[in-house]
């Protein structure tokens, strides 16, 4: 049962940082590289609920698992569960918060058709689609982080 439940934890983090690596590097580049940019919006507009509920169910798993796996005293693992808390607390804002926001306001201006209140729209979802894109890179370089601790505990087993 232990193997299962420290397997089940590193798998959680590893496919939650292999989640949002893929999406950002490979993913998004050619969706909008290869589509105009209103079906690329179309597109990510469907992935992205998938994409924060798979980075939520992978959080709870890996905070639970830390939990099952028993807190150790070492100051690493208490680092790394609050590094896990914080990148879970990120991806719940983006996905219960901001992705439902920058859909409202893709649904006002395309609803809209006079052009300065369609300017002032563009500008609140570039800002509402730049603090998505912040809270991405902090959940991703968390994810990094949480894998050298990971990587750190590896080590000292061997």
């Amino acid at each position: 049962m232990k193997i299962f439940i420290h397997y089940t934890h590193l798998l959680a983090i590893v496919v939650w940082v292999g989640e949002i690596t893929f999406f950002s590097f490979v993913a998004a580049p050619a969706i909008f590289g290869t589509l105009n940019k209103e079906m690329s919006g179309k597109v990510v507009g469907i992935i992205f609920p998938k994409y924060y509920l798979i980075g939520i169910i992978c959080g709870l798993l890996a905070i639970g698992t830390s939990f099952f796996m028993g807190v150790q005293r070492v100051r690493l693992e208490q680092i790394k569960i609050v590094i896990l808390f914080v990148m879970l607390l990120l991806t719940l804002t983006a996905g219960l918060y901001i992705l439902p926001k920058a859909r409202e306001i893709k649904t006002e201006l395309s609803a809209t058709v006079e052009e300065t209140k369609k300017v002032l729209l563009r500008k609140k979802f570039s800002q509402t689609h730049l603090i998505s894109v912040i809270l991405n890179v902090l959940v991703l370089i968390g994810g990094l982080g949480v894998l050298y601790f990971l990587a750190q505990q590896i080590k000292s087993v061997l």
